[in-house]
Order: C-alpha cells, then structure tokens, then sequence
C-alpha cells in the first residue's frame, strides 16, 4: 500500500506497507519526481520503482525492481480520497 503526501516546501513525502510481509517504510528521503514522472528507492530494502503518474492523478504505473525479480505495478487511488 502506497500512502503518498504533496506538502508545501517538503515536496512529495509518502510510505509504503507490505501487509502480507508486516513491514513498512518511510519513503521521505527517497522519492524523485519531475513532470509526470516519478520514482522512489528504499536502499535497506534492495527495492526501486521508476513510473509516471497517470491521467487526474489517479494511478502510477512503472516498474518496480527488487533484488529478487521486477514487475509493471500500477498503484491506484482509493475512492474517496483525493489529493491532498
């Protein structure tokens, strides 16, 4: 689960929680974003994600790379909650 923030002079901030692995990471220092792109890496966890945000800011596709294999996430916006 992707929890993403727009704050004011901060930038993007957000986490993210592996609910079948009970794990979770702030991705505060992590997070890239340009345009319509955007990117995070969490080093501890050998983990990447380089996508683009998609029409109304609704999703995020991309590919998400970890030591172990990759794969073409798409992170979605929950209804009723829109951007902050």
């Amino acid at each position: 689960m992707l929890h993403l923030r727009q704050s004011a002079g901060a930038g993007v901030t957000g986490t993210i929680d592996w609910i079948d692995q009970y794990r979770f990471a702030d991705l505060r220092a992590g997070i890239s974003e340009s345009g319509m792109k955007f990117s995070f890496t969490l080093l501890d966890a050998k983990v990447s994600f380089q996508g683009e945000i998609g029409p109304h800011d609704n999703t995020i596709t991309g590919t998400w790379t970890t030591h172990e294999a990759s794969g073409p996430p798409v992170f979605t916006r929950k209804a009723g909650m829109g951007p902050n």
